[in-house]
């Protein structure tokens, strides 16, 4: 190997060193960007449910002073897991359908 060639091997390796450290910087200053958003969201969707968590203990409170029935709470709560499962199906269909359509376009 002459001295051009050592130093040709030596560049190379020097670029993907280079590569590799911008790639590094890259991905963490993206990430030092995104951090705060992505923080405000999950505190966000925490404040969100902390506060349905007063509605629904209010809206209990008002039940009990109504006279609603344990037996009625419970229908309510029971239906209230069948609508979950209900969205959860819509949306896995909806997903389906649209990739189906993708597939098929």
């Amino acid at each position: 190997m002459g001295p051009d060639e050592e130093r040709s091997e030596g560049s190379q390796r020097s670029e993907l060193a280079d590569a590799a450290l911008y790639a590094t910087l890259t991905s963490l200053l993206v990430a030092s960007l995104l951090a705060p958003l992505i923080a405000a969201s999950l505190n966000s969707l925490v404040e969100q449910k902390n506060r349905m968590k007063g509605v629904k203990r209010v809206i209990l409170d008002m039940a009990t002073t109504l006279g609603v029935t344990n037996s009625t709470m419970r229908i309510i709560e029971r239906r209230d897991v069948v609508d979950k499962y209900i969205v959860f199906a819509g949306i896995f269909v909806t997903c389906l359908v649209i990739w189906i359509l993708y597939r098929w376009i």
